[in-house]
């Protein structure tokens, strides 16, 4: 790690030298050898190439960049989808992060390795299953596919059922056939909570398919239903979870921002399990991996230059220092050049010369379990339903007292009967809320019609601890809670 700089600089001519013939970035490249000439090439977006991806998806004998193996989707400010492609020079990038990570890992709790693991990896929406089928185990290489499949718990071809309801109910009939259930890797922790409360709302169900070892009849699963009538005995009282999974080392889940609620409800159910935290992966790149307690750079990983949120100065990773607050600038080897994320980390220090960096939460959006939502999202969210309300802002709501989940409350002055439909309808166009939604993370969304709402506004800004006169209404927000507002409801 001491030779951090060195490395970068590096991968950066690397990337440039397998990037000057492709058709996304030969006009940019040509006359590029160094950092001080890359760094006058400006900061992009998906906006900036999204045109030629599209291209490129619909003819692919079109060169983009070399070597094209699959899209991967995804969502953002700039595009209800982004199409993030993937060679397989990428693919190997995510393939050794991922080895460095797990030799970390088993490192650090070699008992993993005594039992069957759980990895919940990509997910898509119903309405897109039927156009792609995304096996996430790719970005490793096939030793490690061929080894990592012979340990999990749920057979990968799950993931091919039809419908988002049959995947999770095959998921967790064969988690809980597991005797020796040694590791589960999540990214959001709200995603096993919704594990469990399928497990708890059709423990009948799942009794009688770990009995019978065949799946109900309204099911249409391509999967050998799991079979194991003393697992079945064990739910047919209160479900113990440490009974059900005595071997459960440990959890991997963001513990970070939005998530440590989440995270910490998940540790009250599993008190004598080990936790780690997820580092930062993005589909377009891998960021930080978490490694002996804190979350280094994937330095090794791509070209990473960072800007700072408070001066928008431009950094490359050699020159961050402890205490600023930055977001990550990616250049990776499918052709996407100083492609900016949008989120916020605190440099933390550095271990050797490579930069420790936390998760603080993206940068002007809600994100309560991964569903993404930007400014820009919901400012065209309000110019859609001006003909049907006048709205004032889309609150997110951690913990409800009517729901089960978080949600969303859209705070209008008034609204038409129909506000509440197309309101969820038009939510539903983003990748992750609809995601979110048919995992069952998220509740349906809600509206709040009084003429008290921007009264309502400003007591919810009060109890986050802003001074009144500094007041000024966020098309955007995030509460703890609902207590305050749920009589308006």
């Amino acid at each position: 790690m001491k030779n951090t700089k060195v490395y970068q600089q590096k991968n950066l001519l690397q990337t440039l030298e397998m990037l000057r013939d492709t058709e996304l970035n030969r006009s940019n490249l040509e006359e590029i050898n160094n950092y001080d000439e890359f760094k006058k090439l400006p900061i992009t977006s998906y906006k900036d190439f999204q045109s030629n991806i599209e291209l490129f998806k619909s003819n692919p004998d079109k060169e983009l960049c070399k070597n094209i193996v699959r899209f991967q989707p995804t969502s953002g400010s700039t595009s209800h989808i982004k199409w993030i492609p993937y060679n397989q020079i990428l693919l190997d990038q995510f393939d050794e992060a991922a080895s460095v990570w797990l030799a970390n890992l088993v490192s650090l709790h070699p008992k993993i390795l005594r039992g069957q693991h759980y990895w919940s990896l990509s997910w898509l929406p119903d309405d897109l299953r039927s156009q792609q089928q995304i096996d996430d185990s790719e970005i490793l290489s096939p030793l490690k596919r061929f080894f990592m499949r012979k340990i999990f718990a749920v057979p990968s071809e799950v993931m091919l059922t039809d419908t988002i309801e049959e995947n999770l109910f095959a998921t967790v009939c064969f988690l809980t056939a597991s005797t020796d259930l040694s590791f589960i890797s999540v990214w959001s922790p709200t995603f096993l909570m919704t594990i469990i409360e399928i497990l708890n709302e059709k423990k009948g169900e799942v009794i009688n398919t770990l009995e019978s070892g065949q799946w109900p009849k309204k099911y249409s699963i391509n999967v050998t239903a799991p079979k194991n009538i003393k697992q079945a005995q064990k739910l047919k009282s209160d479900i113990n979870y440490e009974q059900l999974w005595p071997k459960l080392v440990l959890i991997s889940c963001w513990d970070t921002a939005q998530s440590a609620l989440y995270a910490n409800k998940l540790k009250k159910l599993f008190p004598k399990t080990d936790f780690q935290g997820k580092g930062l992966w993005a589909t377009e790149g891998v960021v930080t991996l978490p490694i002996d307690n804190c979350y280094l750079l994937a330095y090794q990983s791509h070209f990473y230059e960072f800007e700072e949120v408070n001066t928008q100065q431009i950094f490359p990773s050699w020159e961050l220092k402890k205490g600023m607050e930055v977001s990550p600038i990616l250049t990776t080897p499918n052709g996407l050049l100083r492609y900016k994320l949008n989120d916020r980390l605190l440099v933390e220090g550095h271990r050797d010369e490579c930069p420790k960096l936390k998760f603080l939460g993206r940068i002007n959006d809600s994100d309560l379990v991964g569903e993404k939502l930007s400014h820009s999202i919901v400012d065209e969210l309000f110019k859609r339903l001006k003909a049907y309300s006048n709205p004032l802002s889309l609150i997110g709501v951690h913990s409800s007292k009517s729901q089960g989940h978080p949600y969303y409350i859209l705070l209008t002055n008034s609204a038409d009967p129909k506000t509440s439909e197309i309101l969820e309808s038009i939510l539903c166009e983003n990748y992750h809320y609809k995601l979110a939604r048919d995992l069952n993370q998220l509740a349906p969304s809600q509206v709040i019609a009084t003429q008290d709402s921007h009264k309502i506004y400003e007591q919810l800004c009060l109890n986050k601890g802003m001074i009144k006169g500094n007041i000024k209404i966020d098309p955007l927000i995030t509460i703890e809670t609902d207590e305050y507002i749920y009589d308006y409801k």
